[in-house]
């Protein structure tokens, strides 16, 4: 099984880290912008990975705050 939450790149979440700017430093405002920017969109982490959907079972999903989540299990 794997598992990864990686940042959504969409407007959304710039949108929202950008709402964030008076509380964060310099630095972090940044780096926050730079990992949404490098960020997947649906249906890119699996074969950005080589993961063959016909060995495995993958489940993706998505928030409203800008997180994509995918759930990869080995097909028996």
């Amino acid at each position: 099984m794997l598992i990864f939450n990686e940042p959504d790149r969409s407007r959304l979440a710039h949108f929202l880290g950008g709402l964030m700017h008076p509380w964060i430093n310099r630095v972090t405002r940044h780096d926050m912008h730079v990992s949404i920017t490098a960020g997947f969109k649906a249906g890119e982490i699996g074969p950005a990975l080589g993961l063959s959907e016909a060995l495995w079972g993958i489940e993706e999903t998505s928030t409203w705050r800008g997180g994509r989540r995918v759930i990869a299990s080995r097909r028996q």
